[in-house]
């Protein structure tokens, strides 16, 4: 069971020997199941007892073979790799003798779709093929060519250098723009209230994280409300892209702030376009906490022109008496302030190891990157870096 793919027929044969055992006590006898195996089978927080069918078991052991054929370095696992994988890394599409290859390929495709890299050097990870920045590889956005992925062999390492990304502008937005589609969908705090709001009138939970995850739900419903949770699911889709365009073309509606210059003045008084006055700013007194005796504290910052644009970073070092001991200024390409900021983060860490502080303080003042740094959820383009 562990290395060959089980026939159909005998994984029922299987399943009907553990059925007429579990409720007659008898594996030859067969008895009136009030309860379809199906349902027997799954978990118990979903109605079932939690029994594993042959087939799931089956098809899990030959996923932890092709998890072994894919990453282990034995003479076994080398031996099969080159005999089953092309030069470009890919599952080879003709047919080879061999009594375990039929199961294990069938095993491979889910292994490597639900698996992703920690990216070090990024010298093993094929850049095209591999889950390596979201939950899928570029090849599968992509409609190209059998002929034309053959010539398609970059390495990761290829757009890393020296722990930083090096790839090139078009990639960059292409991945800018998808994450911030996985935003707008599953993790804005509106479409999160919408999602929970829908999932509740089906008296499901929500919690999405991709489209995948919201239609998987409807294993849950019958086969009529499954039809209609789909058709919701697309809908509410539609209305959260609209509501997003519609507020990107409403310059009246608005909420963004301005620079209160000549230039952008000139532009809004051109266009017509109403403005509110900026409140005044208001001065408060606050109390700065000085690090302990031998630690450094180091505050950090950034600070972008516009929504996304030209950007630059700072940090100040002060000891426990509070003399500043030396501050870094530097400048960066285009981002935006939350970039910004996690870079501001990374940078003082490593300004750190240089200046070989070894008990510091860090503090920053946006709330977003620190959150994210606590939950170890780093933005990709500064996950190799940070790890």
């Amino acid at each position: 069971m562990a290395i060959y793919r089980w026939p159909i027929e005998a994984v029922k044969e299987g399943e009907r020997i553990i059925r007429n055992f579990l409720w007659s006590g008898d594996p030859t006898k067969k008895k009136l199941l009030t309860v379809k195996w199906d349902k027997a089978c799954k978990h118990p927080s979903e109605g079932g007892i939690g029994i594993h069918g042959l087939r799931d078991i089956n098809q899990a052991m030959l996923m932890k073979l092709g998890w072994v054929f894919l990453n282990d370095q034995d003479p076994w696992e080398n031996f099969l790799r080159a005999k089953f994988l092309n030069k470009e890394g890919s599952l080879t599409h003709y047919n080879k003798n061999s009594s375990i290859w039929t199961g294990l390929k069938e095993a491979i495709v889910p292994v490597k779709a639900n698996s992703k890299w920690i990216i070090g050097s990024g010298k093993d990870i094929d850049f095209w093929r591999e889950c390596w920045g979201l939950d899928i590889a570029i090849s599968e956005m992509l409609d190209i060519t059998p002929d034309i992925w053959n010539h398609c062999k970059a390495k990761l390492c290829q757009i890393i250098h020296q722990n930083s990304w090096v790839a090139p502008p078009e990639i960059v937005e292409f991945w800018y723009n998808l994450e911030t589609l996985n935003y707008l969908f599953w993790c804005c705090p509106k479409s999160v209230q919408n999602w929970d709001w829908m999932a509740s009138l089906f008296r499901t939970q929500a919690g999405f994280t991709d489209l995948k995850s919201a239609l998987d739900t409807y294993n849950q419903l019958s086969s009529y409300l499954a039809d209609i949770w789909k058709a919701a699911i697309l809908n509410l889709m539609y209305l959260l892209w609209k509501t997003f365009m519609e507020n990107l073309d409403a310059a009246g509606l608005s909420e963004k702030r301005m620079a209160s210059n000549c230039s952008e003045l000139q532009i809004v008084a051109a266009l017509g376009v109403p403005t509110k006055a900026r409140p005044l700013p208001r001065f408060q007194s606050c109390t700065w906490v000085l690090p302990w005796l031998q630690e450094v504290k180091i505050s950090c910052g950034a600070a972008v022109v516009g929504s996304s644009g030209k950007a630059g970073i700072g940090a100040v070092a002060r000891n426990h008496k509070g003399d500043v001991l030396v501050v870094l200024t530097k400048g960066i390409s285009t981002k935006n302030i939350f970039f910004s900021e996690c870079k501001a983060i990374i940078d003082t860490l490593y300004w750190a190891k240089q200046n070989h502080w070894t008990n510091i303080w860090i503090e920053s003042d946006f709330q977003a990157a620190i959150t994210d740094f606590v939950k170890e959820q780093i933005p990709w383009p500064q996950r190799a870096k940070w790890n």
